[in-house]
């Protein structure tokens, strides 16, 4: 879901210190630039402000040509630039930055970052997909998280929306990846992001809906989808 969340966004005193930061290069500091870079896109993920996050992001990734070698910091970056893209519903982007952080990640032994990496990853269940899943168990993950944009898995207003087989629903890449998580003994955690517009007339992805139930409805179908497994043993979904 890309949208409004690519819209210019009031600047703030960090991101007004990055831009000139990042323009004073090469004579600057180069690690103060990279750092304000990151304290922005924080600032604006902090205020649900995606496409100026991301735009921070992509100056912090330049900055790096003026830096020595720094693989940590672009193992980092590629974390943080594809979970912005997944909420920016960007989900291809999201797939390759998360592809890049798990690379890194593995060169550098790292194993916690390649398990976040891995629950990042958005899309189908394709073998990178599952190679993915199978490195975070490896790396003795427990617990994944995934983001569950409700704009996209509810384009249109369901007729019952506490019933997850609405057919307005699209829950086949979710119902997916949590029966894929609890094959391998993953538990899930699941946030809701992104109201749809026919939810709060119109309006941004993080603009709440204009009536509480609507979003406790969807809430429930997708509880409905979490509790799928738990009577074999498998571990159930859980909400953040």
């Amino acid at each position: 879901m890309s949208s409004a969340a690519d819209e210019p966004d009031a600047p703030d005193a960090r991101g007004e210190a990055a831009y000139h930061a990042v323009r004073a290069l090469p004579e600057g500091s180069a690690d103060q630039a990279f750092a304000l870079c990151l304290a922005s896109a924080e600032d604006a993920c902090a205020r649900l402000a995606w496409g100026e996050a991301r735009r921070r992001l992509a100056e912090a990734r330049a900055v790096l040509d003026w830096l020595p070698d720094a693989p940590r910091r672009r193992l980092d970056l590629a974390l943080r630039t594809g979970e912005v893209e997944l909420r920016r519903g960007e989900l291809e982007r999201a797939r390759e930055q998360f592809e890049e952080a798990a690379r890194r990640a593995r060169e550098a032994g790292d194993a916690e970052a390649f398990a976040r990496a891995a629950v990042g990853y958005a899309g189908e269940l394709d073998d990178a997909r599952a190679t993915l899943l199978d490195g975070a168990r490896d790396a003795n993950a427990t617990i994944t998280r995934t983001l569950v944009t409700w704009a996209n898995v509810a384009p249109k207003r369901p007729r019952n929306a506490a019933n997850p087989f609405d057919p307005a629903y699209r829950f086949d890449d979710l119902d997916e990846f949590v029966r894929n998580n609890q094959a391998r003994g993953m538990e899930v955690l699941l946030t809701i992001w992104g109201t749809p517009k026919w939810a709060n007339g119109g309006k941004k992805p993080n603009v709440l809906p204009r009536r509480l139930g609507d979003m406790t409805n969807f809430a429930r179908a997708i509880a409905s989808l979490g509790a799928i497994g738990s009577d074999d043993g498998s571990k159930p979904c859980r909400f953040t």
